[in-house]
């Protein structure tokens, strides 16, 4: 009897492990729809690269997508949630200023209090004005300015996202003051006020402005790359038109911090194969992107890293300044 009393609870642990060991060797990842979470309003330039890039998981992971739009405060409302979220690979969230809203005072967390997964590509911003303004060139744009300071509405994203910060760093850059108009969402909202000619100008990510500016309510007067973008040589840049100005933009994939190395190799692979697609390469193209498909990972942290640093010290100042 005695015997029986000691081997059964073996005989139970044994089996609990040999499941638990057979569950963990045959499960697979995903299992069930994975949601990307957007911190920006749909049709934003985030959204839209954001469902180009996870339209294929049925196809490549087995499981669809679902993607959801949280924004507000530069993303921090959706990344907040996301920092609450269980870190199992079926909740991803999607900011351009993650890595930039602590030293902003706008989030208490940055980049590396999340999994970070990935760039797939970066943008230039494009700065416009509605089709019939009287700025004609970025330099009518700048006499203007300089000539009114704060008088000329300027319409841009909320504080501390991509093209808000952007909008600040022109405004220093040509040392001049602009009443910026900082929207909730994203870039759509901008573009809706440039075609409906609300504002003076504004800053976007051509891919938000793109359909307006093809129905000839918008124009692009320069963009804030370095060099004319393939596939827009009639468009100038902001240096060529005598400001000291080139930024890039991106968005990036992050998850909760404690995603399995199993699971962060599945969504690491993913994104690995999107991104070294000529499919992608294409549709960058047609938006003005440069693909980026080996941001990922570590990769992906450093070059976060370096832009943060970059951006620091004005972030501070403009933080010290309001």
């Amino acid at each position: 009897m005695m015997r029986k009393t000691i081997l059964l609870p073996v005989i139970v642990w044994l089996a609990m492990g040999l499941t638990a060991w057979g569950a963990t060797k045959d499960s697979k990842f995903p299992t069930k729809p994975i949601t990307v979470v957007v911190g920006y309003e749909a049709g934003s330039s985030s959204d839209q690269m954001a469902r180009e890039i996870f339209k294929n998981t049925e196809k490549l992971l087995g499981k669809p997508s679902i993607i959801i739009n949280k924004p507000g405060a530069s993303s921090a409302i959706m990344l907040g949630e996301l920092r609450r979220a269980r870190p199992d690979g079926y909740t991803i969230g999607y900011s351009s200023s993650v890595h930039v809203l602590k030293v902003q005072g706008l989030f208490e967390y940055d980049h590396k209090d999340f999994d970070t997964l990935g760039i797939l590509s970066v943008s230039w911003s494009a700065l416009c004005v509605p089709a019939d303004s009287k700025f004609k060139k970025v330099e009518d744009l700048v006499a203007e300015a300089k000539a009114k300071p704060g008088q000329l509405k300027f319409s841009t994203t909320s504080r501390g996202a991509a093209q808000w910060i952007v909008a600040k760093c022109f405004e220093r850059a040509i040392g001049a003051k602009f009443n910026v108009l900082e929207n909730p969402g994203g870039a759509a909202m901008v573009a809706t006020q440039l075609a409906g000619g609300h504002v003076d100008c504004g800053f976007a990510g051509y891919k938000a402005v793109q359909s307006q500016v093809d129905g000839g309510k918008v124009r692009v007067l320069a963009m804030t790359a370095g060099q004319r973008a393939q596939g827009y040589p009639n468009i100038p840049t902001l240096k060529e038109r005598g400001v000291d100005l080139e930024m890039l933009t991106w968005s990036v994939f992050v998850a909760p911090k404690g995603l399995p190395r199993d699971v962060k190799d599945r969504l690491l692979k993913y994104l690995r194969d999107v991104g070294t697609t000529p499919e992608w390469a294409k549709w960058c193209a047609s938006k003005g992107s440069i693909p980026t498909p080996d941001y990922l990972g570590d990769k992906c942290v450093e070059v976060m890293d370096k832009e943060a640093q970059l951006q620091a010290p004005v972030l501070l100042e403009i933080k010290g300044s309001k």
